[in-house]
Formats: C-alpha cells, structure tokens, sequence
C-alpha cells in the first residue's frame, strides 16, 4: 500500500481551476479517499456517520472498547437497541441500564461498517456518539499530530 496526492483540476470554459489538494490511498488496486479529521483545540477529532439515514456527530475514543451513543441518538437511528443484552453502567452519575448489540449498515464516509459492536447508554449521555475500537479496528486508522486519517480497511 502506497500513499500520494493529487491536485484535482476541472477545465470550464478553457479555465483551470485546483479544486484542492486530495489524499488518496490504493487499497487492492482501488482508489479510496480516507476522511480526514483535524484536532479541535482541545485536541478531539469530530466527524460524522450515518446509520439508517440518520447522521450522527461522533468523537474518536481510543478509550471506549465498543461505538457508545445515548438512547437518544439509537432511537434517532432507528435502532431498537432493546433487543441487545441488557447490562448495567457504573458511571459518575451512579448506575445505569445500557444494551450491547451488533450493528450493521454504519456509514463512515465511503466506508460502511457491518457487525460493530455498540453499546447504548439509557439517556442522552455521552452527548456525542462514542467512536470505540469495535469501528477503529475495522478502519485504517492514522494519525500525524493534528491530523487523524480514517481510511477503509480491505
């Protein structure tokens, strides 16, 4: 796997313009643009995913071992996150019911997700969608500083 960038040019007209600079990595022959995340001032990388059509701002949690959402957000996804194994939560707030399940069809950029474990938390803690190891593993994850590449895992 080798990594390069491209200017991406358009002729309108007889003009040229450089519509940007574009990572692009080969995965098995393929051209697959990874998303890029830059640290907030904070040092989080934000981006968003979809599932079942709903879009979901998440935060990249090297800390979290499954993708975690609040109910809320589960139930904006159409996920009946009632049917997963119910467990309880120790949290600053004291304990809490949550579910784990299998979620498939989650969207992160040209990437879809299938069998991801998550967690759903009752409530609308943690206020963003929890990015675990369950999807990091399934993408290939890089950082240099600031910048974080998620790109697909093949």
């Amino acid at each position: 796997m080798f990594q390069f960038k491209t200017v991406l040019l358009v002729c309108l007209c007889g003009a040229v313009a450089v519509l940007g600079l574009l990572d692009w990595e080969q995965f098995d022959g393929d051209f697959v643009a990874p998303i890029t995340l830059h640290a907030d001032e904070e040092g989080h990388f934000f981006g968003e995913l979809t599932v079942n059509g709903a879009t979901l701002r998440y935060i990249v949690d090297s800390g979290a071992s499954n993708v975690t959402m609040n109910s809320i957000d589960a139930r904006k996804a159409q996920i009946n996150y009632a049917e997963g194994d119910v467990i309880s939560l120790l949290t600053p707030s004291g304990e809490v019911p949550a579910y784990n399940l299998k979620l498939s069809g989650m969207v992160i950029g040209p990437a879809t997700l299938n069998g991801v474990d998550v967690t759903v938390i009752e409530g609308d803690s943690p206020p963003y969608v929890l990015l675990g190891l369950s999807a990091q593993r399934m993408l290939d994850v890089k950082r240099d500083n600031e910048v974080m590449t998620l790109g697909i895992r093949r």
